[in-house]
Parts: structure tokens; C-alpha cells; sequence
């Protein structure tokens, strides 16, 4: 999560503590700037919140439990660049499982029937991995147990001397690794929160409590407009399906998303509750992902839909940001599905405060193409043809690319030499101006990877872990697992 994130947690606590009149424009600067920063941090529940405030008045506390995250995490790589290939990708998902971990790493070795009954407990996706290094990279598995060991015993001592409300936050954050990773990326306005909120506990938490309740509903009723839509738009659903499938073939390439759990909900009217393992804290996140990714989900969450009994297609929610993110930056999904692109840029431009990782990744796409959209794109988007011909020029273009590797024709000298097959990619009278976010000539447009490499996980974190929820009629809550690792299993009440 990005500094403007912790900005919020900062303006948040400020304008609430402040009894000064002046607190109060920093307030609305942040939600007039970035409202999804202010609505990120007060989505989270309430015990939530609490931990993040109370774990901020340590910040002492907090680089010292980064440095030991550092010395453990280099000791798991020096671990993990003993194994080769896939089972480094095996041995990622299995360390999501201290628990199992620990069982497998006992003095005499488990029979196959003996580790099959300590599986029952599990999801059935980590058996497989459990068994193969079970019989094949048993060392491995005790020396992860040893380091998860030496990372829980040196936790304990340092948060030992520490208040039962100090030491009852940071058990808490240890299972949150994303919220830790937040708050030490950004130190100096972690304390300044934390001092803030030393001051003023009481009027920090009723702030808090008030925007997070106006958010939720605000985000409810965008969620509700965009199944409304999607009802209404047959082409679209079908699209939808066609585009999950190849999403689906597609995950099992790390770059996009870990494919987990692909067993969705048995009726439409049930009740779901789905147990989410994270990466440990200890460890960070595989390295091989684009950005941040601490919560391995199945296709059909990121999707938002799933095909029930007897075919129905069944809307729980808007796309992910991952799910979003590829379908909008690969080309060739505007060409095939551009009633489904058309449906995700309509809904987002009329829900601008719709904060769910949907939203953030169209942003992104406008922001890194913001040169090539026409000046009168409020217009063009409006239509599936649009997207349909933006398709399709890419995929033409990138085609004479590969064809043509030492051509030095940029793509508006592609689209000027091709003009009459591609009229919608051109603004009035051949004019394209640029589109209103547009920075200053000379500044350089931030990408993926400048930005801190997790735009993403801002907003997906609090409205996916924490905020809405498959049944977005009330609030998620965490459940805490129990295990000397001090993980968690992220209970979702769908």
C-alpha cells in the first residue's frame, strides 16, 4: 500500500484529534485528492482500526519487528533457492501452513494414511504439494518449521515487556501482513499517527466509525447498480463467462494471479464462508509477483460471478483489480469482449467513488493510455464499438511489431498510416487533445512499476479483506486462527 494511504490514516486521525478549526481542510483535501486513501483505512473493522492505532503509537516497536522480518525473510530465500523450479512455487504455498508445517516436521516421519488424516483440515488444493514434499524435500520442511520456530520465539520476546493492549495489537497485525507492510513502508507519518491518536482515542475512533459506515454504503449501492446493469446486458454475461474461462487458463501463470481454491458456491442462496491463508509475515509475498499480493483467491472471487445450479450465472460482486488489470491491458480481450469492457468503463465513470479494486485498475489503464485516448473519450466510451476497433488496432499493431522488430514506427505513425481502417481511435477533425487528467508536457507518466509497484492492493486490501464482502449487506469480520505462528485464516462470512 502506498504512502497516500498512510497520508489518509495521517489526515484521518489529524482533522478528527485536532480541535482546531484548521485540522479540518486536511480532511477534505484528502477526500476531494483521494477519497479512496481516506476510504481504504476506514473500512476495515473496528477491531481492526484498533490495532492499526494502538501498533502506531510503537513505532519503536514496529522497525525493530521489521528488522526481524528482514533477517527471517533472507533466511527463507537462502531456504527456498535450495529447491528448484515449481517446487519453489510449492514450497511458497505450503509455508502458508505453519500448522502443517509443524505436523509434517515432527522427529519421525508421517506414513502417507497418518498425513492424509492431518490433511482432512486443510484445502484440498495443498495436499497434493503437502505429500510430494512430504517424500521428497522432507528437509526442507523441517528447516521452514526450525525458522518458523526461531520467528514466533523472537516475536514473543519482543513484544514481552509491552502492555496487554500494545501486545494484543501487534498479534493481532502479525496476521495481517499487509497492514504491517504498510505502516513500517511508511514510519514518519506512522508515528505521527500514533500521537495523534495518544491524544485523542475517543474522537479518532468516532471518525473513523462514521466514514466507515458512509463508505460501505456508498460502495454497497455501486455494487448494487453494477448486478442491476449486468442483468440488463445479455452480451455482456456472455462475455463475462467466455473471459473467466480464459482467465482461468491464464493463472496458472504467476504473473496474473495464484489460481487456489476453483470450487465456487453450491446455491445461490447460501451463506458462504471461505478461509483465506496469507502469506506469512516472516516471509513477505513470492517475489515473483507484479505487486503485492498477500491473499491467494479463487477465479470465481476475482471474476465476481459464478455459474450455479442449472447454469444460472450468479453475480456476487464487482471484478478484482487483478481480474480487471488483465482484461483492460491486454489488447485483444477489447476486440473479443468489448461489450465487457464497455460495461466495466460505463459503470466505473458513473460510480467515480466506487472504491473496489475494479475501479483502481480502469484508473490505472486511463492514466498509462490517458496519450492515446481521444480528447472526446467521455463520448467514444460510451459505445462497444469503440472498444471493439481499440482492440483491434492494438493487436494489429503489436502484430507488425513482431513482424517488423528494427521498425522505428511509433504507434500514432501506425495509426496516421492506417486512419481510415481505425476513425474511432482519432478525436474530432483528426484533433486529439488531451483527455483531462493529463499531466504537464515533460512529466513522465508513472507505471506499474514506479508507482511503488501496488497500486492495486491500496484499495483491494480493505474492500476485499475487510470491507464489503459477497454479502454486502453487512460487514466483514476477522477471525483470528490459532497457531503459535500467530497466521490466520481470513473468515469471510459470503
Amino acid at each position: 500500500m502506498t504512502r497516500a494511504l498512510c497520508a489518509g490514516l495521517f489526515l484521518l486521525v489529524f482533522s478528527a484529534a485536532s480541535s482546531a478549526q484548521e485540522g479540518q481542510p486536511f480532511l477534505e483535501r484528502l477526500k476531494a485528492e483521494d477519497p479512496a486513501a481516506l476510504d481504504a483505512v476506514v473500512l476495515y473493522p473496528e477491531d481492526v482500526r484498533e490495532a492499526i492505532f494502538v501498533a502506531s503509537t510503537e513505532p519503536g516497536l514496529l522497525l525493530r519487528l521489521q528488522n526481524m522480518q528482514n533477517r527471517s525473510k533472507a533466511a527463507f530465500e537462502e531456504l527456498i533457492d535450495s529447491l528448484e523450479g515449481e517446487d519453489q512455487k510449492k514450497f511458497w504455498e505450503l509455508g502458508r501452513y505453519p500448522e502443517l508445517i509443524a505436523a509434517m516436521a515432527a522427529e519421525k516421519k508421517l506414513k502417507k494414511k497418518e498425513l492424509a488424516e492431518v490433511l482432512r483440515d486443510y484445502p484440498t488444493e495443498i495436499h497434493g504439494v503437502a505429500q510430494d514434499f512430504n517424500k521428497r524435500h522432507r528437509e526442507a520442511v523441517r528447516a521452514l518449521h526450525a525458522l518458523n520456530e526461531a520467528s514466533n520465539a523472537a516475536f514473543a520476546a519482543l513484544i514481552e515487556p509491552e502492555s496487554r493492549e500494545v501486545q494484543a495489537a501487534f498479534k493481532a497485525l502479525i496476521g495481517l501482513p499487509e497492514l504491517l507492510d504498510i505502516l513500517n513502508r511508511n514510519i514518519a507519518l506512522t508515528a505521527e499517527l500514533g500521537d495523534i491518536f495518544a491524544r485523542n482515542p475517543e474522537g479518532v475512533r468516532a471518525r473513523a466509525a462514521e466514514l466507515g459506515l458512509e463508505a460501505a454504503r456508498r460502495n454497497a449501492e455501486a455494487d448494487q447498480a453494477w448486478v442491476a446493469a449486468l442483468e440488463e446486458d445479455p452480451e455482456a454475461i456472455a462475455e463475462m463467462q467466455r473471459a473467466s474461462q480464459e482467465f482461468s487458463d491464464d493463472s496458472n501463470d504467476a504473473d496474473y494471479v495464484y489460481k487456489g481454491p476453483s470450487e465456487p458456491p453450491k446455491e445461490a442462496s447460501a451463506r458462504i464462508t471461505y478461509v483465506y491463508y496469507p502469506y506469512p509475515y516472516w516471509y513477505g509475498y513470492p517475489r515473483w509477483w507484479y505487486a503485492p499480493y498477500w491473499y491467494p483467491r479463487p477465479v470465481w472471487y476475482h471474476a465476481g460471478f459464478y455459474v450455479g445450479p442449472g447454469g444460472v450465472v450468479i453475480v456476487v460482486g464487482t471484478p478484482s483489480y487483478h481480474y480487471t488489470h488483465w482484461h483492460f491491458h491486454i489488447h485483444h480481450h477489447h476486440y473479443h469482449y468489448a461489450h465487457l469492457s464497455h460495461h466495466y468503463a460505463r459503470h466505473y465513470h458513473h460510480h467515480r467513488h466506487h472504491r473496489h479494486g475494479a475501479a483502481e485498475a480502469i484508473r490505472d489503464w486511463e492514466r498509462e493510455n490517458r496519450d492515446h485516448l481521444p480528447g472526446d473519450w467521455a463520448e467514444r466510451r460510451s459505445s462497444p464499438d469503440w472498444f471493439r476497433e481499440y482492440g483491434r488496432f492494438e493487436q494489429q499493431f503489436g502484430e507488425f511489431r513482431a513482424r517488423n522488430p528494427e521498425s522505428r514506427v511509433t504507434r500514432d505513425q501506425f495509426l496516421n498510416q492506417n486512419a481510415e481502417r481505425f476513425p474511432g481511435l482519432a478525436g474530432r477533425d483528426g484533433d486529439r487533445p488531451a483527455v483531462a487528467d493529463r499531466r504537464p508536457p515533460g512529466d513522465r507518466r508513472q507505471t506499474l512499476e514506479t508507482r511503488d509497484r501496488n497500486s492495486f492492493e491500496k484499495y483491494q486490501r480493505a474492500n476485499d479483506q475487510h470491507g464489503r464482502g459477497w454479502d454486502r449487506q453487512r460487514a466483514d469480520r476477522t477471525e483470528r486462527r490459532g497457531g503459535r505462528q500467530g497466521q490466520r485464516g481470513s473468515r469471510r462470512n459470503q
